[in-house]
C-alpha cells in the first residue's frame, strides 16, 4: 500500500495522555524525582499541540480519589473527550465504584493495571468485566509481556460483547527495526478477535534507536495495519511520558504513513462512542 506524506495540520485525538496536578496531596505517579514531576493539566497539553481537538486521559493511580479528580476535571474540560479510569477489578466493591463512574458521561472505560497484579485468568475478572459487556465502556491494558498478552486475548475471545484496546501495542521490543517473531505471533491471535483494538503509543520509547528515520518505524506500522486493518488502530502520544523523547515525531510519523485522518480521529470516535466532537 502506498503512503503518504500529510500535512503536518491534519487534526487528531489523542487517545492516550495523563493529567496531574503535583498540588495534590499523596499524589503515587510520577515520583518526586521524575523529569517530569510538574503539573500537567488540559491547558498545558492545548497550548503544545493546537492541531490535537481533543484527548482521552488515562489514569494514573488505584486511589479512589485520583479517578474522580479525573471525571471531575473532565467535567470542567470540553478539551477532555473522555476518561479510562483504574477501578481494581479485584476488589469487592468493583460494581459499586463501576455504578458511580458511568454516572459521568466522559466515563469511557477501565484500565487493568497493574496488569501484572491481576489474575486474568480468574472467575472474578471474569464476572467483573462482564458488567461492561454491553458495549458502552472499554477494557484497556498494556500487557507488557506475552503471558499478560495471551491471558488478555483469551478474555477477549470470551467476552465476545466487551471492547478490548492493547495499549502500547503489546509492549514490543524493537531492536535495530527488527520485531520479535514472539510477538507477532501474540499480535496476530489478539488481532484475529474483531472486538479488540490496538492503541499505537509511545512509538519511540520502545525502540533502540529514537533517532532513527521515519521510513525506520514503517515496518512496524505496516504489520500493525496488516494485522487489525485501519478500521481497529488509533493513535495516542503518552504525554507527559512522551516528552521524553520527541513526542511530536512520533505523529508525524503515524501521520506520513497512514496519509488520512480515519486513524488519527474518526476510530477513536467510535471507540470510545465521542458524540459532537
Amino acid at each position: 500500500m502506498e503512503h503518504l506524506d500529510v500535512p503536518k495540520s491534519t487534526n487528531y485525538i489523542d487517545t492516550h495522555v495523563h493529567f496531574y496536578d503535583i498540588q495534590r496531596a499523596g499524589l503515587t505517579w510520577p515520583s518526586t524525582e521524575s523529569p517530569i514531576w510538574s503539573s500537567h493539566l488540559p491547558r498545558h497539553h492545548q497550548q503544545a499541540y493546537s492541531k490535537c481537538e481533543g484527548v482521552i486521559v488515562i489514569e494514573t493511580s488505584k486511589r479512589d480519589v485520583d479517578d474522580k479528580w479525573l471525571l471531575r476535571l473532565a467535567a470542567e474540560s470540553p478539551y477532555i473527550l473522555g476518561v479510562i479510569a483504574n477501578l481494581d477489578i479485584c476488589r469487592l466493591d468493583f460494581e459499586k465504584r463501576l455504578s458511580q463512574a458511568q454516572e459521568s458521561s466522559k466515563f469511557k472505560g477501565i484500565r487493568l493495571r497493574p496488569i501484572a497484579e491481576i489474575d486474568i485468568t480468574s472467575t472474578q475478572v471474569a464476572e467483573h468485566l462482564a458488567r461492561l459487556a454491553d458495549g458502552s465502556n472499554v477494557v484497556e491494558a498494556g500487557c507488557p509481556d506475552l503471558e499478560r498478552l495471551h491471558g488478555f486475548t483469551a478474555l477477549a475471545k470470551e467476552l465476545t460483547g466487551q471492547t478490548f484496546v492493547l495499549d502500547h501495542f503489546g509492549h514490543p521490543a524493537i531492536a535495530n527495526g527488527c520485531l520479535e517473531k514472539e510477538w507477532k505471533d501474540a499480535m496476530i491471535r489478539f488481532s484475529r478477535a474483531q472486538n479488540t483494538y490496538c492503541k499505537i503509543t509511545s512509538l519511540l520509547q520502545f525502540s533502540d534507536n529514537k533517532g532513527a528515520e521515519a521510513e525506520d518505524y514503517f515496518p512496524l506500522l505496516e504489520f500493525l495495519e496488516e494485522s487489525f486493518g485501519r478500521e481497529r488502530l488509533v493513535f495516542g502520544s503518552n504525554w507527559p511520558v512522551s516528552t521524553l523523547c520527541a513526542d511530536h515525531r512520533s505523529i508525524d510519523i503515524v501521520q506520513r504513513f497512514f496519509g488520512e485522518e480515519t486513524l488519527l480521529r474518526e476510530n477513536a470516535l467510535r471507540l470510545y462512542k465521542l458524540q459532537g466532537v
